[in-house]
């Protein structure tokens, strides 16, 4: 059984503003979200994952004593405020994280300048090796900046598309044991758990998910998921919540 643990980045620059006309087009992660990053990965080193076993047909449940995550594969997204976020993970569970490009937010790299929405390159392969040395860097991620300016705003239909594709590689690994996480965005998320759960709604409705919360699914084959849980962030601080 395939598990999946969707983790959202820890606080960004733009997360904190008030004035989102603000905005930067890759944010990095906030004083506040360097430490939520960090309570993050010691909770996956050594926390108890928080789980029964549960016997979804009947609900059964005993509990076994400490379970640790034991992660197989961790991904992140290739903007800057989750490869910062998987930097302690990474280190705390050890375990490099491999970029996965399509876990990026909606919209790719951009900047509203006031006559439209304008792309940016985004990080170069070069800049990555340099402040994250060992993650693991695609073929397709380009040397010059791995959005490409010339591919502007990604527009909605496209960000459903890949979304899509994700969802649908996950479900390719449903019967395996690999047990996954994502570090990825609160859009991208809310997207993805749409598409996995069958709701067609995109933008009627969201799944509120804080920065560095961590979400749980288990894949029972490749039509059926096992939600444990949404949003969960007891491995923070009150007063770090965000």
């Amino acid at each position: 059984m395939l598990k999946v643990y969707i983790i959202r980045h820890a606080q960004s620059a733009n997360n904190a503003l008030a004035d989102q006309g603000q905005r930067v087009a890759d944010p990095q992660l906030t004083e506040l979200g360097v430490q939520q990053a960090q309570y993050l990965a010691q909770h996956l080193k050594t926390g108890d994952s928080r789980d029964m076993d549960v016997d979804y047909r009947s609900g059964y449940s005993e509990r076994r004593g400490v379970r640790s995550f034991g992660f197989t594969h961790l991904y992140c997204s290739a903007m800057h405020r989750a490869l910062q976020t998987a930097l302690p993970v990474a280190q705390a569970v050890g375990l490099m994280p491999e970029i996965w490009l399509e876990l990026h937010e909606v919209g790719g790299i951009y900047l509203d300048n006031g006559n439209g929405r304008e792309g940016l390159p985004g990080k170069t392969r070069l800049e990555v090796v340099r402040e994250f040395a060992g993650f693991g860097i695609p073929e397709a991620f380009a040397p010059d900046g791995w959005w490409g300016a010339a591919r502007g705003y990604e527009a909605q239909d496209m960000a459903l598309a890949r979304v899509q594709s994700v969802a649908q590689k996950l479900r390719e690994r449903a019967l395996t044991d690999d047990t996954i996480g994502l570090i990825t965005h609160g859009t991208f998320s809310d997207r993805l758990l749409k598409v996995l759960l069958g709701q067609n709604d995109m933008r009627g409705f969201y799944y509120m998910l804080y920065n560095a919360s961590i979400t749980r699914l288990d894949f029972l084959d490749e039509a059926r998921i096992l939600v444990r849980y949404i949003n969960r962030i007891d491995h923070l601080p009150e007063d770090m919540v965000s």
